[in-house]
């Protein structure tokens, strides 16, 4: 595991570049959403809507430097109760889903200091549950040791 200060300085001494570790990121969670169906993801980044997210990095750089991004290409997801405009929000119930037309101002805030948004994550319906089992995407099992819950939705 990488912490983000390690990730940082990775990116600024020019080792590797956000698009390449996210790539290689994305391509690992895609397996496994799709040949297990882990139930830890509802959706990830597609390539389209990673290209723009890092075309609007792109953007940022050149608007306040690498220095004055704080996040800067470090990945982050978010729970599917949280609205992030251009994917859809379904608060682990498909027959409510709806694309938001905006960000959160939390997903806003990491958008604008640098990090990309690489997935949504499963929830208890309508997080209104306590451990992380009431899904239909799947109950997400404990990621130290999958004898335990994983802890409360929300």
């Amino acid at each position: 595991m990488i912490t983000i200060k390690e990730l940082l300085s990775r990116y600024q001494s020019g080792s590797i570049t956000p698009k390449e570790h996210i790539n290689r990121l994305l391509e690992s969670i895609r397996q496994s959403f799709h040949e297990s169906k882990d139930p830890a993801w509802i959706c990830v980044a597609t390539t389209e809507n990673l290209e723009k997210q890092l075309s609007k990095l792109e953007c940022l750089v050149s608007q306040k430097t690498i220095a004055n991004l704080p996040l800067y290409g470090i990945p982050f997801a978010i729970k599917d109760n949280i609205d992030a405009a251009g994917w859809e929000t379904t608060v682990a119930c498909p027959d409510f889903a709806f694309e938001p037309q905006k960000n959160a101002t939390v997903v806003e805030k990491l958008l604008n200091a640098g990090a990309i948004l690489i997935g949504k994550t499963n929830l208890d319906q309508f997080a209104t549950g306590l451990v992380g089992t009431r899904s239909p995407f799947g109950a997400v099992p404990n990621t130290f040791d999958p004898i335990y819950v994983r802890g409360g939705s929300s």
